[in-house]
């Protein structure tokens, strides 16, 4: 399929799944209970780090994967959350 205009703010395209596409849906599935108050760093699909401070999981995660994009997320501490 050929990418598609359709208007200004609209492109249909078949472009390939991408390596953050994968670790946004890995959320579906990850157990988050290890990581709970804890920001967590997921590249393709897997968690490659976790650490209360966001800034320094930051740094780890550039020193271990150079030229990687983690995609960061804060895990709620479970006992801390209100549910409706």
């Amino acid at each position: 399929m050929e990418d598609q205009h359709l208007g200004d703010d609209f492109l249909v395209t078949d472009s390939a799944e991408t390596p953050f596409d994968r670790s946004y849906d890995s959320l579906a599935t990850l157990n988050f209970s290890p990581y709970e108050d804890d920001f967590i760093a997921i590249i393709d699909g897997n968690v490659v780090g976790h650490n209360k401070d966001e800034k320094q999981l930051v740094r780890e995660i550039r020193s271990m994967y150079p030229g990687k994009l983690p995609f960061i997320v804060k895990v709620p501490d479970r006992s801390k959350t209100t549910y409706i």
